[in-house]
């Protein structure tokens, strides 16, 4: 708020006295003798005798102190009021630091599962010509880059798929990096991706996290896990390229805890973690919600903490409802 604080002289000030006192009226020398005195009595011919004296209203010209109104330009220094104005400049600031402010824009980076599964129908169901556009991985995919397309101003997409090979590998840094207006490449990177492997979820969130970790910007930074089962490749799966049969296990309840524990880990470094379940999961259920819990973004007042999806609309309404939850930041 501007505050101008005026300070207005009075008018004239001692020459408001320019009615002149005794001597402005003529004095005994100026009537002249005892007979001015009479005159000066009247306040006739003496007053226009003196004529001149009341010239000497020029006294008048001292209301030129009224001119000393001009210390009410001093008022200026209600100019200084403008230090409100610098206080603007603070919130300003505050607004382009990325955390508080309206433009605000989350690093949001989704954490694809492409394992072989995802080629079944959402209810687990392998087609015998392949499900197409049927496909757990169509319906997420189609769904994705919808999502990612209508919120491209407001949220810095990336995205990395996992495993990174037909094995247990989840090493490989974001096929797309964080970044604003990633929606042309986010779809891109999409469409070169088929199914195929295993599920490393764990190793998936670390190393999500550990690039997180590496950015720069001062953005909130969140995980969007999205998968359609239990995680499996436990420690030592990461390096081969053929995934033995104890790689493969589900339920692996040992990794369905060091998966948590992955969640757990990213959450304490700030790194919040969103969880979709994708298609049938009744066998999954507890460990999702688990995940959606440990990662400290979980829905409440609904009968799973995760985002269940099991169709391309219900994960389009998951995806929505994620970006709404935290557009415009903080969170």
């Amino acid at each position: 708020m501007l505050v101008v604080l005026a300070l207005v002289g009075c008018g004239g000030g001692a020459g408001g006295s320019s009615d002149g006192g005794a001597s402005d009226r003529g004095g005994a020398s100026a009537s002249g003798g005892a007979t001015g005195a009479g005159g000066g009595t009247g306040g006739a011919a003496g007053i226009t005798g003196v004529a001149g004296t009341s010239g000497s209203a020029g006294a008048t010209g001292s209301a030129g102190t009224g001119g000393s109104t001009g210390t009410g330009g001093s008022a200026g220094t209600g100019g200084s009021a403008g230090a409100g104005g610098t206080a603007g400049a603070g919130t300003g600031g505050r607004a382009t630091g990325g955390i508080g402010g309206m433009n605000c824009r989350p690093d949001i980076l989704i954490v694809q599962d492409r394992s072989g599964s995802m080629s079944d129908d959402p209810n687990d169901i392998s087609c015998r010509s392949g499900c197409g556009l049927n496909s757990k991985w169509a319906l997420t995919t189609t769904a994705i880059t919808n999502v990612v397309g209508a919120t491209d101003g407001t949220v810095n997409w990336g995205i990395k798929f996992f495993p990174n090979n037909n094995a247990c590998d989840a090493s490989a840094a974001p096929s797309v990096g964080i970044a604003p207006s990633n929606a042309a490449a986010v779809a891109d990177s999409i469409a070169r991706i088929q199914p195929g492997g295993t599920t490393p979820t764990r190793d998936a969130i670390t190393y999500g996290t550990t690039y997180l970790q590496s950015l720069t910007d001062t953005n909130p930074k969140f995980l969007l896990l999205a998968t359609d089962g239990l995680p499996n490749c436990p420690a030592g799966c990461a390096p081969l390229a053929t995934a033995s049969n104890l790689c493969t296990v589900t339920d692996n309840p040992d990794e369905d805890l060091a998966a948590e524990a992955a969640v757990t880990a990213a959450a304490t470094q700030g790194i919040k973690t969103f969880v979709i379940g994708i298609g049938a999961l009744a066998t999954a259920e507890n460990t999702l919600n688990q995940l959606a819990i440990n990662g400290g973004e979980a829905q409440t007042g609904t009968a799973t903490s995760y985002y269940p999806a099991a169709d391309e609309a219900a994960l389009e309404a998951a995806l929505t409802s994620i970006v709404n939850k935290i557009a415009g930041c903080p969170h």
